[in-house]
């Protein structure tokens, strides 16, 4: 699976459109409850979704992936967000929190500019919106968190 992930271009975002439709789908039939998201999927896909959300629109070259990626109904909007709500909401909150935010922090160190931190900032304040309907999160593992934070 980790060779699958290595793509780029209009597979990545046919990836993420495709996670995107199961979650959403497990979400609306209620199947999935607060801590059914595993760390180990949260820590496989958080760097790859990321990337679907910082690939700028006008980072199209003119290749034929590029071309094609117009085409494709999956390429013509950007599901990390939504994914990244998902995740917030079904994760184990103790265990999951911190790897599910540690990729955007990364990516914050390494090479900030407005459009990543405009991106992480939205990615940010939703998945901090899911966090309360999260049921794994309890009052003193958010102040622990808080107390971490700051």
């Amino acid at each position: 699976m980790k060779d699958q992930l290595q793509k780029g271009g209009y597979q990545l975002h046919t990836f993420v459109y495709s996670v995107h439709y199961l979650l959403q789908q497990l979400h609306e039939q209620k199947l999935l409850k607060a801590g059914d998201i595993s760390l180990y999927i949260v820590e496989l896909l958080s760097e790859k979704f990321l990337e679907e959300l910082f690939v700028s629109a006008s980072g199209v070259d003119g290749t034929l992936e590029d071309v094609e990626k117009v085409k494709i109904k999956e390429s013509k909007s950007k599901k990390a967000i939504p994914v990244f709500e998902y995740f917030g909401q079904y994760i184990d909150f103790r265990t999951s929190f911190f790897s599910l935010i540690a990729p955007v922090m990364r990516t914050l160190e390494h090479n900030p500019n407005m459009n990543k931190i405009t991106s992480s900032e939205e990615l940010l304040n939703r998945v901090s919106n899911t966090l309360l309907k999260n049921e794994s999160v309890k009052g003193d593992d958010l102040l622990m968190f808080l107390y971490t934070v700051i």
